[in-house]
Order: C-alpha cells, then structure tokens, then sequence
C-alpha cells in the first residue's frame, strides 16, 4: 500500500466503511489520522464487475492496465481547444475500457452525529478540497467536516465545507477514547505511523 504524507493504511476486519453513495447521503466527521490511498480497475464482463487492484498505485509495480491506458491517452492530438480535447479524451478512454483507474482517499475518522468509528472512502475531489483546506492554514485534524453527495454529475457531485468552530461541538469522552484507541493501536496496525494534531504541519500534497 503507498502511503501518502497524509496517509496510512487500516485494516479492513473489523472497521466500518463509510461511502456517500446516494444522492444526499451525507457525513459530518472529524478526522483522526492519516490517509491511505488505494487503487483498482473496474472491467465490465458479461454484465459483471471484475474487479482488479491496481499494482502500480497499490504496490508501486508496473500495472499493465495504467500503461495501455497512458499509451492511449499520449495518442490524443494537440489542441488548444479544452472541450475539444475533453471530447477527443472521452473518445480515446472507450478504446481502453476499465484501464483508468479507480482511486479511492480512505479516511480514518470520527462520525459526529453517531460517535462511532469509521473509515470514510473519499473520491478524489473531496480529498482534494481537504487537501485545499490544509493548504489555507486549516488544521484539518482539530475541526469538523461536512460531505455530502448532491446528485448532480461531474465536479459538482460532492460538496464539502468545514463546520464553523461556533457550531462545532466538543469531543465526547467517547470520542477522545476513540482517538487514544486509534493512537495507541487498538485499531490494528493502522496505528504505526499516526498523525496527531500537532503535526498538521506535515500534511502536505
């Protein structure tokens, strides 16, 4: 598993995952550790899935998947034009069909309204606006987020926002023992290269 600066990887038993799969499904969380990135490709066989890890971004290995799907793409002609290329790449993406990966940002948080431990999936644009928070001075390990899926298609499909430090309440003793639960380990081996709030200053891209 690659690890980012703002990443580590858990264990699947006995954690719940939290996706926002249908429109207005929605989270409000708190994050407590590190980030982990994962990878797969999606392919379509006889109205099934297959799905298949993807090497490269999983172990760093040579995927062959991702080198058809980059051999494809450096086929694309130049253009200045932007929604001739968007088109042009959304032509050349259907000659490599499940090649492009799937990337999930796996969240290790605290789900305010219930309380409770779970690692939240988070598509590439929510980490990105997290990532975007961080880079405005945000401490993003010391206040609340709110996710939510809007239904609508494209960039505009999740919104994120921070939750204003006025509505913000404090951690439960329930809560703060969850955090020394993750940091201490008890969650699995998750706990090897934490993150606390202290070191906000690490997170970077």
């Amino acid at each position: 598993m690659p690890y980012l600066d703002f990443g580590e990887e858990l264990p699947r038993s006995g954690s719940k995952f939290t996706r926002l799969k249908e429109s207005g499904d929605k989270l409000q969380f708190r994050i407590i550790g590190r980030v982990f990135v994962e990878g797969n490709h999606f392919f379509l066989t006889d109205g099934k899935w297959d799905i298949i890890p993807c090497v490269r971004i999983n172990e760093q290995a040579e995927c062959e998947y991702c080198a058809r799907f980059f051999e494809a793409m450096r086929s694309i002609p130049k253009t200045e034009d932007k929604d001739e290329y968007r088109k042009l790449r959304d032509e050349v993406k259907k000659t490599v069909p499940g090649c492009e990966p799937g990337i999930s940002y796996n969240f290790p948080v605290i789900n305010r309204e219930t309380g409770e431990f779970t690692v939240f999936q988070a598509t590439p644009g929510i980490r990105n606006k997290i990532e975007a928070e961080h880079t405005l001075g945000t401490k993003v390990m010391t206040v609340d987020f709110i996710a939510k899926n809007t239904g609508k298609k494209g960039k505009d499909r999740y919104l994120l926002t921070r939750v204003d430090s006025a509505d913000t309440k404090e951690l439960t003793a329930e809560e703060v023992k969850l955090v020394e639960d993750y940091e201490n380990g008890k969650f699995g081996e998750m706990s090897s290269n934490r993150l606390d709030s202290s070191n906000d200053e690490k997170i970077e891209e």
